[in-house]
């Protein structure tokens, strides 16, 4: 690319150094979250707050809540390189165009990301004094000792740092994906399999916040809110899962559809000026060969017809959506299934 639009911000160079070690970077991030939640365990053991070999599972989950953003953050740049690598042939401009768009697609900007980070850093610092009741930090056995308190407030830290850098990743991210769709793309309803491309990227932010979600509520919240404000947030978290799959494709949805009614228009009107030619041969008595060519051509634009009204104008793969209805649908069968044979003492 000739010219960057912006400088990368912190968490894009982190990404990158990252991405630099010559090991898969899942790897990376699941050691790095591990030795965290080993960490708080082993200061835990030490001014015991649970016997030395036994592990609490809101020490591990904050150990590895700070490395699953991150990992998810790098893992959607990575698809959305891929995807719209695979868009590319779909968008109006030239090789430009696509550099341009790439980068803002999977870079965020140096000053925004700076900004944002401070602030959540700090919120995350100050949450659990600030935010926990002294019931919920005597139950998850948070600042029990001088070193614990240090410890606590770094991982709660990173925790509100990357959470809130993943909400405005994914928010650019999907507002990105949306003006691609409407502002820089050749639609035809006959051929929209280039525009599945982006939903990959919509299908895994969702699901990366569901499975945080369900994770979060089964491990973190035991005990400390009731069942109903549980079932509120939740439920709440999966609208705005669903919201994130479906809303960057809205407009390409909309331009579809507007493609599709008028084609459809189209091959109405044709049909109807087909249709007033054979009437006329019919009534001034031709019945030469041409009227079996007005024939021929209604019923071409009647297969026409039956093509157009079959053509799809979501932009998305049947396995994206399947795999986001299942996130969604599956955690909460299993837990109705759960209670159910609870209640009958099973």
């Amino acid at each position: 690319m000739s010219e960057r639009p912006y400088a990368p911000s912190w968490l894009d160079r982190l990404t990158a150094a990252v991405a630099r070690i010559p090991l898969p970077y899942p790897v990376v991030y699941l050691v790095i979250g591990l030795l965290l939640a080993l960490a708080r365990t082993v200061i835990a053991w030490i001014d015991g707050s649970y016997a030395v070999g036994t592990f609490f599972a809101v020490h591990i989950l904050d150990g590895l809540i700070p490395v699953y953003f991150l990992f998810a953050i790098h893992l959607l740049d990575e698809l959305s390189r891929r995807a719209i690598a695979d868009y590319r042939p779909r968008l109006r401009g030239g090789d430009t165009e696509y550099q341009q768009l790439r980068y803002r697609l999977t870079t965020m900007p140096l000053r925004s990301g700076l900004v944002v980070g401070i602030l959540a850093l700090i919120e995350g610092a100050i949450y659990i004094p600030l935010f926990l009741s002294p019931v919920d930090i005597e139950r998850s056995h948070y600042l029990t000792s001088p070193v614990s308190v240090v410890a606590d407030t770094l991982l709660s830290g990173l925790s509100g740092l990357f959470m809130v850098m993943f909400g405005f990743h994914t928010i650019r991210q999907l507002w990105m994906i949306s003006r691609i769709y409407t502002r820089h793309t050749n639609v035809s309803i006959f051929d929209i399999g280039g525009l599945y491309a982006l939903s990959r990227v919509t299908a895994v932010s969702s699901i990366a916040l569901l499975f945080f979600t369900y994770v979060y509520f089964a491990l973190y919240t035991q005990g400390q809110i009731n069942s109903l404000s549980n079932g509120v947030v939740v439920a709440a978290i999966v609208i705005i899962a669903l919201l994130t799959f479906i809303v960057p494709l809205w407009g390409a949805h909309r331009l579809l559809q507007t493609a599709k009614n008028q084609r459809q228009s189209e091959v109405a009107h044709r049909i109807e000026a087909a249709a007033d030619a054979l009437h006329a041969r019919v009534d001034s008595g031709d019945y030469s060969e041409i009227t079996d060519r007005i024939d021929g051509a209604i019923d071409g634009l009647l297969k026409e017809r039956d093509v157009v009204a079959k053509a799809k104008t979501w932009p998305w793969e049947p396995d994206a959506v399947r795999a986001v209805v299942t996130a969604v649908v599956l955690p909460i069968l299993i837990w109705i299934v759960t209670r159910i044979l609870e209640r009958f003492g099973v």
